[in-house]
């Protein structure tokens, strides 16, 4: 994760779709596309462009529709964790999803499309939830983004030592 320039890591503002996004790219070595996405909202030339395009040429990004991905959206929760499965995924790993979210209290409002992810993430500690909430429509800071991503690394041994 890089700053805002002027060395401002801007720990408490909110994370951004394209934010998380990059961050996978960067990890996978910002590889090379020119896979003709269908992002209407996601400019050429953009600092997040190409890693918009890479996620969603290999799946681990979905956009709102076929043509608005909400780059600058503060991502969820619920989103976070299912590109962190979907990343899982992509990197060759089976997924284990067997967790029962039940002993949350708010786990009746995780949406359908992001309740594997949401299970794969507890089950495998990327995050443990606030309590007996999981708050999967909140946002997120690039403080706890920045926990989540390093807790992510170390669980899979990702990172370079």
């Amino acid at each position: 994760m890089v700053g805002y320039g002027n060395n401002v890591f801007g720990p408490m503002r909110d994370t951004s779709r394209a934010m998380i996004t990059t961050i996978l790219w960067r990890l996978s070595g910002s590889p090379v596309t020119d896979y003709q996405y269908t992002f209407k909202d996601v400019a050429e030339g953009k600092w997040y462009t190409d890693a918009v395009k890479w996620g969603q040429e290999n799946g681990i990004v979905t956009g709102f529709t076929t043509e608005k991905f909400g780059p600058d959206d503060v991502i969820t929760r619920e989103q976070m964790m299912t590109i962190f499965c979907r990343y899982y995924a992509f990197r060759g790993n089976q997924l284990k999803i067997d967790y029962d979210i039940a002993r949350f209290t708010d786990a009746s409002k995780v949406s359908g499309w992001a309740l594997e992810g949401v299970k794969w993430s507890i089950n495998n500690c990327i995050i443990q939830g606030s309590g007996d909430y999981l708050t999967p429509k909140d946002g997120c800071t690039r403080a706890q983004a920045a926990n989540i991503v390093q807790r992510f690394c170390e669980m899979f041994g990702l990172l370079n030592k």
